[in-house]
């Protein structure tokens, strides 16, 4: 293990909610970006658009995307 400490670089938290149908086109945009990694789970809430239960699968259901990127990389997606 080397002695040298690793510098430590600022990064940002992207967590992007959305209809599920818009996964593919989202992940494209993430990639297409230079995001190498990212997680994406079903999410459930309710705002100003009403409830959204996700109760029947690929209807009114949404999606949670969360990546960690450099800050010039958030400027890009943002």
């Amino acid at each position: 293990m080397s002695t040298e400490s690793t510098p430590i670089k600022p990064a940002i938290l992207i967590t992007i909610i959305g209809e599920s149908v818009l996964r593919d086109r989202l992940v494209k945009l993430l990639k297409s970006n230079g995001v190498t990694g990212y997680t994406i789970t079903e999410a459930q809430g309710e705002g100003g658009h009403g409830r959204r239960m996700g109760d029947i699968a690929g209807y009114n259901t949404n999606i949670e995307i969360k990546t960690i990127v450099s800050l010039e990389v958030s400027d890009q997606i943002l």
